[in-house]
């Protein structure tokens, strides 16, 4: 019976630890978001005052750029990066800044195959 508790007792630490670690490697940060926020610091913006949101099929965009195109006195309408994007397999990073933030919200666009930022779009306010 004490070898029987010994073994649970053993089986129960491993699966802990096991699972610590899943969720250590599953809360890693996506080369692309890595990629992106080291490009808008760049460019002087302060992550810090936005929430990141990955967006690795570019749902998020699409559905902003059909929002845009709708409403053609949106500032934002007719400067959107189309032309830089075409052909390209991409993820979209998006900075969504807290209001009152200096930076507007930021699409940033990193190529799938090298992880190199393709272009960041500013939205204008």
């Amino acid at each position: 019976m004490k070898k029987l508790f010994v073994l649970m007792a053993v089986a129960v630490v491993a699966f802990l630890v096991g699972m610590h670690a899943v969720s250590a490697a599953s809360a890693e940060e996506p080369a692309a978001v890595k990629a992106a926020k080291a490009a808008a610091l760049k460019e002087g913006m302060v992550v810090g005052e936005a929430e990141v949101i990955y967006d690795p099929i570019n749902k998020k965009w699409e559905e902003r750029v059909l929002a845009i195109e709708r409403l053609p006195a949106n500032p934002n309408h007719g400067v959107l990066p189309h032309g830089v994007l075409l052909n390209k397999k991409y993820e979209t990073v998006f900075l969504d800044f807290k209001e009152g933030a200096k930076d507007a919200d930021t699409w940033i666009f990193v190529d799938k195959a090298t992880g190199s930022v393709l272009t960041i779009y500013q939205e204008k306010r």
